[in-house]
């Protein structure tokens, strides 16, 4: 896998919080994160997800997300096809905090 062009745009949900957007393409390749939970790690390169997502459902920044828990990717990778073809949205709500944070993944 190669390393993604900067800059990256983190996609980080606070416990309950949710997001749902249209996806208009997605790669997948590597980038440098700087974990929090972890003191005595500056920096880390990790498996990322880009989506790139519509002005309308990111007004700010660049536009797209790097996604980079692995278990989001695995869940939200197989339906990202099928999203981009019948231009529906992908709903995520986060539960819990890191380490422990989930996802959950919805089509609507």
């Amino acid at each position: 896998m190669s390393a993604l062009t900067g800059p990256s745009e983190l996609f980080e949900l606070a416990d309950k919080q949710q997001v749902a957007f249209h996806v208009e393409k997605f790669v997948k390749g590597r980038c440098i994160i700087h974990p929090r939970n972890q003191p005595n790690v500056t920096e880390k390169e990790v498996d990322c997800l880009r989506v790139w997502v519509p002005n309308s459902d990111k007004k700010i920044g660049v536009p797209y997300w790097d996604i980079t828990s692995t278990t989001l990717i695995a869940q939200l990778e197989p339906l990202l096809p099928m999203v981009i073809q019948s231009k529906k949205k992908v709903s995520i709500t986060a539960v819990g905090v890191a380490p422990a944070k989930r996802f959950s993944v919805e089509i609507v």
